[in-house]
């Protein structure tokens, strides 16, 4: 008694259905056992032993097997030395550190302005033509001038600035570290990111392996039935969607390969984060209560009070200013003697400046209100990221675990509706190739959604402004 079977095979538009009898397919049959037994290197020379290489022959181009899991310390030493290695080659860290360096310095120049400041002037001899005094005897030569200036009290305008000057260095210190967490994530996102399609891209050549072993099978059982062309077409249309996908997800990997050789100023082999990470997303309520020791919000809360600190400086400023000075010439008077030391106090008091140092001032006030409420906007937008980042953690890495579960069940249907296909015909080869795409799409699918998961924990991190405490390691 023979048993019926259909195949839907899609070809030029149109869908094709044929019958076939088990009966008188032994040659085909011959055909699927020798590919079977080429595959797994074992005999399948009787309808029973093809029955047997059924399950081996997927399992020669598939393995759902898990990957090995790189546990939370070997990840953390890991990248925590990329990242000291991308510090170390980055030029706008060391153009920061330039920066930082001279907002020091700047603060010493504030400082000195306390001490006593010494000029040391002079001038030539006078030339002298016509008038009555053209014939005066009176030495005519150069002198030589000396004034120390000391400032006694300028109702703390210097202290004012130096403070102002002051927190400035804050602020650079404060925006150096912003841009080290800054960089720090960069690294992990890439590597992320990197792993995650090179993974993929082994995936998809399984796929593409698979395909290229039905192809084969076909191009053998279409030569002996060309009633089956219908199939092969079909097997050789996922089969070159297998290669566009394997070939997309290669060139992705080799995108952030090459992002990762600029952060890292060199090529790097990243083999030993080929495999499950161990991470979980961090603690809600402890990141947020980060956040006020972001140096994003530290560098702004600094930015804010240097400006502050410029305002008074700018409402001292236009009071009067008590200095002691200090001079001595080496000039003569008009009887020939050189003129002795000399010693005063002097008040200077700028009365009017049309308006323009109340301006100033006016002005240095309402940009620290702006830069606090800048501050206090960009604590919101990192509170929302961090949350925003502990949901898709969450989200993506429980989406992965039921991506798992899932191939599992799909590896079952897979291999059910190729048995099916291969011995009783009950099933079409659209739908063995259909599973076959669902499959291999699921395991890409927890791939994507576990690597995501951990993009996302290292979001946390770094929104909190505590990534590279976070990662390095604690001896």
């Amino acid at each position: 008694m023979s048993v019926p079977r259909s195949v839907r095979a899609i070809g030029g538009g149109d869908v094709v259905t044929t019958r076939r009898t088990e009966g008188v397919d032994t040659n085909i049959r011959n055909v699927l056992a020798s590919q079977g037994e080429t595959l797994r290197g074992t005999s399948a020379s009787t309808p029973g032993a093809a029955s047997e290489s059924a399950t081996p022959w997927l399992d020669r181009y598939d393995s759902a097997a898990a990957l090995p899991v790189l546990g939370e310390a070997e990840l953390k030493l890991l990248f925590s030395g990329l990242i000291q290695q991308a510090v170390d080659a980055n030029p706008e860290l060391r153009q920061l550190r330039a920066a930082l360096e001279a907002a020091q310095q700047d603060v010493q120049e504030a400082r000195g302005q306390r001490w006593p400041q010494v000029d040391v002037g002079t001038q030539t001899a006078a030339l002298r033509a016509g008038g009555q005094n053209a014939r005066d005897t009176t030495p005519n030569r150069g002198a030589v001038t000396l004034t120390a200036t000391t400032p006694i009290y300028d109702w703390g305008h210097i202290g004012k600035t130096i403070d102002s000057r002051e927190k400035l260095v804050q602020a650079a210190r404060y925006k150096y570290e912003s841009a080290s967490a800054k960089l720090g994530y960069e690294v992990l996102r890439n590597a992320g990111e990197y792993i995650k399609n090179r993974l993929i891209n082994e995936v998809n050549l399984q796929y593409v392996s698979r395909m290229r072993a039905l192809v084969r099978m076909l191009q053998e059982i279409t030569a002996k039935d060309r009633g089956r062309a219908s199939e092969l077409t079909q097997a050789r249309t996922r089969l070159l969607q297998a290669e566009t996908a394997q070939d997309a997800s290669q060139g992705r990997a080799m995108q952030f390969e090459l992002t990762m050789r600029k952060l890292l100023g060199t090529t790097v082999a990243l083999s030993p984060l080929e495999k499950e990470w161990q991470l979980k997303p961090a603690d809600l309520d402890s990141l947020i209560a980060q956040l006020p020791f972001n140096p994003m919000i530290l560098q702004a809360q600094a930015e804010a009070d240097s400006i502050d600190r410029q305002a008074d400086a700018l409402h001292a400023a236009g009071y009067p200013k008590l200095n002691w000075v200090v001079s001595k010439s080496t000039g003569v008077d008009a009887l020939g003697y050189r003129q002795p030391w000399q010693t005063t106090l002097s008040i200077n008091w700028p009365l009017s400046r049309g308006g323009s140092q109340d301006a100033a001032e006016l002005a240095a006030r309402r940009r620290a209100m702006a830069g606090r409420e800048a501050q206090q906007q960009t604590q919101l937008d990192l509170e929302f990221n961090v949350r925003a980042a502990d949901h898709d953690a969450k989200e993506l890495l429980a989406r992965a675990d039921s991506y798992r579960n899932l191939t599992v069940e799909t590896d079952r249907v897979r291999r059910d509706f190729f048995e099916q296909w291969y011995h009783l015909g009950r099933r079409t080869l659209l739908d063995v190739l259909i599973a076959e795409s669902e499959h291999y799409g699921n395991r890409a699918n927890e791939i994507t959604s576990r690597f995501d998961g951990y993009l996302a924990v290292f979001r946390q991190y770094s929104e909190s402004g505590t990534l590279l405490q976070w990662i390095t390691p604690q001896s």
